[in-house]
């Protein structure tokens, strides 16, 4: 009784487990899956993000190198160009004025405003780059 009822149910979990795994895209990404769990492959150092910012900023396209590192941290090289710029822009704004310091990249903000009222000098943004030597997109 019971355990037919915890065994069809159990059954029931893994396919329905096992179809939803078919359908999931893969991961935007990197996992330690993906790096053989080598986390230096996931961490940008201060190092890298410097030459990669310097990169940038002389016009030349790192997109390739971007796209395998991880996107949500503030040494990452788009991250640090925009947040420079918009802290050494005057007057200071959430809307960041004037184009991108890299000149391959075009900007297209999506979300610019300032947190917490009036001069509070914490912004929010959420920008789209794209790259005009290869067309990628962030």
């Amino acid at each position: 009784g019971v355990s037919a009822v915890a065994d069809r149910a159990a059954a029931a979990e893994a396919a329905a487990r096992q179809e939803g795994e078919q359908r999931r895209p893969p991961p935007r990404h990197k996992t330690g899956d993906d790096v053989r769990y080598d986390y230096s492959q996931l961490i940008i150092t201060a190092a890298d993000s410097d030459r990669m910012l310097e990169d940038l900023r002389s016009g030349h396209c790192i997109c390739e190198e971007m796209d395998e590192r991880p996107t949500e941290t503030a040494k990452h090289p788009l991250s640090r160009l925009h947040y420079e710029q918009l802290h050494r822009q005057r007057p200071r704004g959430p809307c960041l004025s004037g184009p991108s310091d890299a000149p391959h990249l075009r900007l297209e903000p999506l979300l610019e405003e300032e947190r917490f009222g009036r001069k509070s000098r914490q912004y929010a943004y959420k920008i789209k780059y794209a790259c005009s030597t290869c067309g990628s997109e962030w």
